[in-house]
């Protein structure tokens, strides 16, 4: 026979309770409303009502969906890069890499006086170019190709290269 924990009281006639820990008997003697510590069914469930525990997988639930959805939020909304911001953070002569959307890898150097060099990744010899900043992004005409213009979007880690109807034509990591 199990013993009860100091200082909860065992059923008075061992005749009325076969075995302690038998809920349906021990609740006849005790009352439903009793703790009987020695027994796993009567374990309080710490506090928590019906609306306790609806609480408590709402807030489990929103913390999975931020978790989830929270970096991709960030990613549904890039943010507009200035004219400015890109000469300062590409125009300093060091090399950065961009990256096609059919995947071609190209290393890209812009210089603070208009020239550019674009070498494909893993290979020496690369094309020579020109660039200048426009009114909402940049411009840029390699070899004897025709210019094109470019508004850049800042998205997480990496910036969006947005050609003028706006489809991405280029990830480019900044410089290190």
């Amino acid at each position: 026979m199990h013993e009860p924990s100091a200082g909860v009281v065992a059923p008075a006639d061992p005749a009325t309770a076969d075995v302690v820990g038998n809920t349906s008997v021990t609740n006849a003697v005790y009352g439903s409303s009793v703790l009987r510590p020695w027994h796993k069914e009567s374990q309080p469930e710490r506090g928590l009502n019906a609306r306790g525990v609806r609480m408590r997988r709402s807030s489990v639930l929103l913390a999975v969906v931020l978790c989830v959805c929270g970096p991709l939020l960030a990613l549904a909304a890039p943010s507009a890069v200035s004219p400015q911001e890109i000469k300062a953070t590409f125009a300093t002569g060091k090399p950065f890499t961009s990256k096609s959307p059919s995947g071609t890898v190209f290393i890209l150097i812009l210089k603070s006086d208009g020239t550019a060099l674009r070498t494909p990744k893993g290979v020496t010899a690369g094309t020579s170019g020109t660039w200048h900043l426009s009114a909402t992004g940049y411009c840029s005409k390699w070899g004897a190709n025709s210019e094109n213009c470019f508004t850049l979007q800042k998205n997480g880690p990496e910036y969006l290269v947005l050609d003028a109807k706006g489809k991405i034509a280029a990830h480019w990591s900044a410089p290190s």
